[in-house]
């Protein structure tokens, strides 16, 4: 039996111990320090977090958490406020190394200056953490954890279980863990195997593409065997002229292409119409072809052409057509357009008359209304091959060129699409300018 003598213990007497403590443990925070596993931030202590204020916290809520959890709560529960990394630090170290309990710590905390500032009340606290008192009260504070050990026996041989039954537990989720991953190891094992096997069989591959690569390396270059110039080349041509017709007309069956294919090309041009109830004028309507397609879409159109053959050819299919020069036409006309295209019109023209049919276009255009123009592409690596096959071809122009007469002219949001590829694929490296047949460039007025 132990017996202690004591004397009446006042509640001022309990504050100034407790600040005595206070004092003392701050004194001797530089030597605890190495211990401390410092895993708070700076990023915690910001002033501009908001804290939920409770008047009242029970302090079995508190009691559920753990460690750094702990701690934090504890300073935004009883201090409103995010912990200072040192007080942090330095309780953390009395939680970890068992000198406080968390009971103790709630104590401290709640009984401190600034504790008793914010008073915030403790549900609980008294009845669950009346004996931490006495902690820190020196001499008796040694009595103190005898009889806490004593009382907390119980649970603390409970919480022993808890935590072997734990770590049985967490031992037997890693060996399963473990299990798992031997075997996607031996999975992995046996897929680099595969891959392996992959490998040889894709060398062998290899190798036979190589020698069949050499073999056609020799067929090729028998292929590419230099061929001897004959003095002569004779060459049997039969075009299959139609001499019932206009010469130009004629001329234009055999060279420009069937109607049906110029007629499904000219179509791509139907969406890029300014929509109008004014009219689109059709300048070098030709065999009409564009014209016929405006009239299937109930789209109202007017050509104009100074060949004969080609006006009364349109006129029987009963389109709209003028035999007329279409420069004298736009100047002596009160009428303006949605829309003025010519189709492969601008080779047959000097530079001079190229530039009065574009300024005479923008006059009679509406605001809004748009110029389209379809000629050549000189890029086109075959264009001088079939270029001069037209006499009537004066010579070719550029995209850029014809792009500055627009813009010199007024025109805006100058677009230009290249068209009809020779060919649907090409090289690496290779200029895709060099391909298209035809270019097509689109003013606005």
């Amino acid at each position: 039996m132990i017996y202690i003598k004591s004397k009446k213990i006042t509640e001022n007497d309990i504050r100034r111990e407790i600040e005595n403590v206070k004092s003392k443990l701050y004194e001797n925070k530089s030597k605890n320090r190495e211990s401390i596993n410092e895993s708070l931030d700076y990023e915690i202590i910001e002033p501009e977090n908001i804290i939920e204020i409770n008047d009242t916290v029970d302090i079995d809520d508190l009691l559920k958490l753990f460690d750094e959890e702990f701690i934090k709560e504890v300073y935004k529960k009883i201090l409103l406020r995010q912990p200072d990394k040192e007080g942090f630090s330095h309780l953390l170290n009395l939680l970890r190394t068992g000198k406080l309990s968390k009971r103790d710590i709630i104590f401290k905390i709640r009984y401190s200056k600034e504790g008793r500032e914010k008073g915030v009340k403790i549900k609980g606290l008294f009845p669950k953490g009346f004996i931490s008192v006495f902690s820190f009260i020196p001499i008796i504070n040694t009595f103190v954890k005898w009889i806490k050990s004593f009382i907390f026996l119980n649970k603390l041989h409970n919480r022993l279980n808890y935590l072997e039954n734990f770590l049985i537990s967490r031992y037997l989720n890693l060996n399963h863990r473990a299990k798992i991953l031997e075997n996607d190891f031996l999975n992995l094992n046996h897929r680099v195997k595969n891959s392996e096997q992959n490998f040889l069989n894709l060398n062998q591959e290899i190798f036979r593409l190589k020698e069949e690569f050499q073999f056609f390396k020799f067929k090729l270059s028998d292929f590419l065997e230099e061929l001897e110039i004959k003095e002569y080349l004779e060459e049997k041509v039969k075009l299959k002229v139609d001499k019932e017709k206009d010469f130009y007309f004629s001329f234009e069956d055999i060279f420009r292409g069937e109607e049906e294919k110029i007629t499904n090309r000219l179509a791509f041009y139907l969406k890029l119409l300014k929509l109008s109830e004014k009219p689109v004028l059709d300048i070098g309507c030709g065999r009409c072809e564009f014209l016929k397609l405006l009239k299937k879409n109930k789209i109202n159109g007017l050509g104009i052409d100074t060949n004969k053959s080609f006006i009364n050819y349109c006129k029987k299919l009963g389109l709209n057509v003028i035999y007329e020069d279409a420069v004298k036409f736009l100047k002596n006309t009160k009428e303006t357009f949605s829309n003025i295209t010519m189709f492969h019109i601008f080779e047959h023209l000097t530079m001079e008359e190229q530039l009065a049919l574009l300024r005479s276009a923008y006059s009679k255009l509406e605001t809004g209304g748009k110029i389209i123009i379809e000629t050549p592409n000189p890029i086109y690596w075959n264009s001088f091959a079939s270029f001069y096959t037209d006499p009537t071809h004066i010579k070719p122009i550029p995209a850029t060129t014809l792009a500055f007469y627009l813009e010199q002219i007024g025109f805006k949001d100058i677009t230009i699409f290249y068209l009809h590829p020779d060919r649907k694929k090409i090289y690496k490296g290779d200029k895709l300018l060099r391909y298209y047949q035809d270019f097509a460039i689109i003013g606005k007025k």
